[in-house]
């Protein structure tokens, strides 16, 4: 960006991936008892104003995510919060 030639930013994608697997590890823990709070509806909204102001894709994400080597159980999880920002009417 001109002007900001020594500051460092994550990717937006790489963000929104963070976001997903973050969401997918709190639902996880939920799911196995282990407490915790569901981060999902903030993550997934921000995900989602990502892909609508056209700052990510949604394939893009997709793609970036199935690439991380995550446990299988927390990659299914991934595939549930992604079914989730899809089903999202404003996406």
């Amino acid at each position: 960006m001109p002007g900001f030639e020594d500051v460092f930013a994550l990717d937006p994608v790489d963000i929104a991936v963070s976001k997903v697997a973050a969401t997918a590890r709190s639902r996880w823990a939920l799911r196995l008892g282990r407490g915790g709070s569901d981060r999902g509806p903030k993550d997934i909204n921000t995900i989602a104003g990502l892909i609508k102001a056209g700052r990510i894709e949604h394939s893009t994400l997709a793609n970036r995510l199935a690439a991380m080597d995550y446990e299988s159980a927390l990659m299914v999880e991934c595939g549930r919060v992604m079914e989730e920002i899809l089903g999202r009417e404003d996406v």
